[in-house]
């Protein structure tokens, strides 16, 4: 499954650079097209994210440039939010609301 992700990542970044081997494009293309997907198809994050990792594993394992993709981020991921947490005075309001024995019990 990630191996035919990254293949179709890949291949719309050489499509995208009419079909130039990713031997001759660098860290400015890769950062064009990146661009692209963020600015004119809007894809999400966890999408931009794939196609990060898939032209990272292309430079990085299968053409043996690092150095190509070392300053490329990965996008943050969607929602990385904090949980909201509960006051300890929301929790004693919410004490009493408890119908059931069960919740009544844990309830102290």
């Amino acid at each position: 499954m990630t191996q035919r992700m990254y293949l179709g990542c890949v291949e719309r970044f050489v499509a995208y650079h009419h079909r130039r081997s990713p031997k001759a494009l660098g860290e400015a293309e890769i950062r064009s097209f990146l661009d692209h997907l963020v600015v004119e198809r809007h894809l999400s994050r966890s999408t931009q994210r794939v196609h990060v990792a898939a032209i990272r594993f292309l430079y990085e394992v299968t053409l043996h440039r690092p150095v190509t993709v070392r300053r490329i981020p990965f996008p943050h991921r969607d929602g990385e939010r904090l949980p909201e947490i509960l006051s300890l005075a929301e929790v004693e309001s919410a004490k009493p609301s408890t119908s059931t024995l069960f919740f009544r019990l844990l309830s102290g």
